[in-house]
């Protein structure tokens, strides 16, 4: 089992960054978030347990990404399910945005293209190839939440933060156990959501109508649950039934606004006076109003989203591998680096 620990604590931010994008160089690209250079802080411990590996990572904000071309050089072929014990992200791919948090286990695959956008946060990732666990790309989601308000949801988050205390130290017929009963949970719950969306399939016809529908006229100011029960010859209580989910149709509307705004503001040209004018078309009563919504949302505030996805088309490209100096680099980062990278490329490659 390799155990491995890192500490970026009080080193130089430039060489934090150089240094984490060199970890992966080619199959992540790495960036700030907004344009101010700041310390990433990176404290993680991991271990690498037989054909899977388990870590504990903690930073401030920062922005990775894989774009198409470096999926084309690293097939990546591996899920991670992490856990948010603080703080989230908010992650981007096919032209949707998925906010991370503290009330769900998420399950990312690492083959496809994406960029996530981290605020301070600490979590909890398992690394796990997809033939372990019988994840099948064509088959599921890039990113699949698990609420921890539901029963399986629940059960995985025992599962990983059970795993991840028994990890570290168990050796032999101990560890091998301990790994299949993992990704035998895992397994498990790909099967059951296999069979949830079947049934839901068969059950949220009209909730789906509902959505589109919402979706086709977010742009309407007079937009309300009282459109929907007009449209739909539905009543109040069957609209919080559908809704009760998502914290109402209200809540929902709201949020998925918020999710349009954040999308424009990351693939603008940052133009003069564009929070404003975003925070006007989704119907915020104020820049303030919507400043604020949107810190809840997503963790910061508009300004440090404004042109975030649009440069990221090109970062990556050509990307030469990264290393850290020997001499502007504290003693043992260098080697600590080099074992990082040889960690992750046998995941990547």
């Amino acid at each position: 089992m390799t155990d491995l620990k890192l500490d970026l604590r009080g080193t130089d931010p430039a060489l934090q960054r150089e240094y984490w994008q060199g970890v992966a160089p080619t199959a992540y690209a790495v960036r700030n978030l907004g344009d101010r250079l700041v310390p990433l802080d990176v404290r993680l411990s991991i271990w690498r347990h037989g054909g899977i590996a388990a870590s504990r990572f903690s930073s401030r904000s920062y922005v990775v990404a894989r774009p198409d071309e470096n999926v084309a050089r690293h097939a990546a072929r591996f899920v991670k399910i992490k856990l948010f014990l603080r703080g989230g992200a908010v992650l981007f791919e096919g032209g949707r945005s998925h906010q991370l948090h503290g009330g769900a286990v998420y399950m990312i695959d690492q083959s496809r293209s994406w960029n996530i956008a981290y605020g301070d946060h600490e979590q909890l990732s398992v690394f796990v190839p997809h033939g372990l666990i019988g994840y099948d790309p064509y088959r599921f989601p890039v990113c699949m939440r698990f609420s921890t308000g539901g029963g399986v949801g629940r059960f995985l988050h025992a599962g990983l933060t059970a795993f991840l205390q028994q990890v570290h130290g168990t050796e032999g017929s101990d560890a091998e156990t301990l790994e299949a009963s993992f990704v035998g949970m895992i397994r498990g719950a790909l099967e059951g959501a296999t069979m949830t969306a079947r049934s839901d399939e068969i059950r949220g016809t009209r909730l789906k109508a509902m959505c589109a529908f919402i979706e086709a006229r977010l742009a309407d100011p007079d937009l309300s649950p009282e459109t929907l029960e007009r449209e739909f010859g539905v009543s109040r209580a069957t609209l919080f039934r559908d809704f009760h989910h998502v914290g109402g149709v209200m809540n929902y509307i709201r949020t998925r606004r918020l999710q349009h705004a954040f999308n424009e503001l990351a693939g603008s040209d940052g133009r003069r006076g564009i929070v404003a004018l975003t925070a006007d078309r989704w119907h915020f009563g104020s820049a303030s109003q919507f400043s604020d919504a949107f810190l809840r949302q997503f963790g910061a505030r508009p300004g440090e989203i404004v042109g975030m996805q649009r440069p990221l088309r090109d970062v990556g490209v050509g990307a030469q591998p990264a290393t850290v100096h020997p001499d502007n680099a504290p003693a043992g980062l260098e080697t600590t680096q080099a074992r990082l990278k040889r960690l992750y490329e046998s995941f990547t490659e």
